[in-house]
């Protein structure tokens, strides 16, 4: 049986099945190619693969498929590795994981040994349901509600996520949240918070410069309310990757916290909008295995 490489064709590369299939040709012989329309069939596919054996498994997309992925494994994870052909429109999890973002080189790296276990972060919920996961990063608040449509992701590439966000500062205001952190306890008024797994978001923002997708741990990043000139200083800092942590930023690190948060607030869990209230972010230290370089 050939690798199976599971292809959301409407991923923001805007790849053709053609030419996907000719790099498959050329880097990895032999693969069979799945096109993929739901997320039923995502779930299909992967049980397919876990019945099969131990993969591995090649996503052609980008970090919603991989999101998809990840909880279709659950609780399978450690078992299939995984390949990322970075087809979407941000590409932040391979630029985290060190992936090429040219899919022939990404290709290339598949049938090598090189790999690396990955942290996931559960996410539980304040109604009775199963707990979710998500690979990256998990905004809640400013920018988390943020749509784009597969034709302004194909026209502007990473800058339709600037574009989006600069449409809803209009509709910017902070609401209350209050979070535990170990021992730590914050209530505050805020109009953004992250729980960063990896490092970007967006399309290449910093949003946690110094995160980890291995140290067990994610990254807390809060915009809490801030005098305009100094929120203007906030959002340039975390466009440019510079931010510290102090009175307009605050950032934090845990294994696990405690949210409560306005019944509004959605979650974006690696660029997927996903309803519910969470109340609780855990990280499953070493829960996925990827085709990827040893970190530098």
């Amino acid at each position: 049986m050939g690798i199976p490489v599971l292809f959301n064709p409407a991923a923001g590369a805007g790849l053709s099945r053609e030419a996907l299939e000719g790099l498959l040709k050329a880097n990895l012989p032999g693969a069979n190619l799945y096109l993929l329309s739901s997320p039923d069939e995502v779930n299909e596919r992967v049980a397919a693969v876990i019945r099969a054996g131990d993969g591995p498994l090649v996503l052609a997309g980008g970090d919603g498929l991989v999101s998809l992925v990840a909880n279709a494994l659950a609780p399978d994870f450690p078992r299939i590795p995984i390949g990322i052909v970075p087809l979407g429109t941000g590409n932040d999890l391979a630029r985290s994981l060190g992936i090429p973002l040219d899919s022939a080189a990404a290709l290339r790296l598949l049938p090598g040994p090189a790999e690396r276990r990955v942290d996931v972060v559960r996410v539980h919920w304040a109604a009775a349901r199963p707990p979710e996961h998500f690979v990256n990063v998990g905004l809640l608040g400013f920018g988390a509600t943020i749509e784009l449509g597969p034709r302004l992701k194909r026209r502007l590439g990473r800058r339709a996520y600037t574009m989006a966000a600069l449409g809803e500062v209009r509709r910017l205001k902070p609401h209350r949240v209050a979070l535990r952190v170990g021992e730590e306890a914050l209530d505050l008024e805020a109009y953004l918070v992250a729980v960063a797994n990896g490092a970007f978001m967006g399309g290449g923002v910093a949003i946690a410069p110094a995160a980890r997708l291995d140290d067990g741990e994610v990254d807390l990043i809060v915009v809490p309310r801030l005098p305009p000139h100094r929120l203007v200083r906030a959002a340039a800092a975390i466009l440019r990757g510079r931010q510290r942590a102090g009175r307009d930023v605050i950032m934090r690190r845990s294994s696990e916290l405690s949210v409560h948060l306005p019944a509004s607030w959605v979650l974006n869990a690696d660029g997927e909008q996903v309803e519910g209230n969470p109340t609780r972010f855990e990280v499953l230290p070493a829960a996925l295995r990827f085709r990827a370089p040893a970190p530098g």
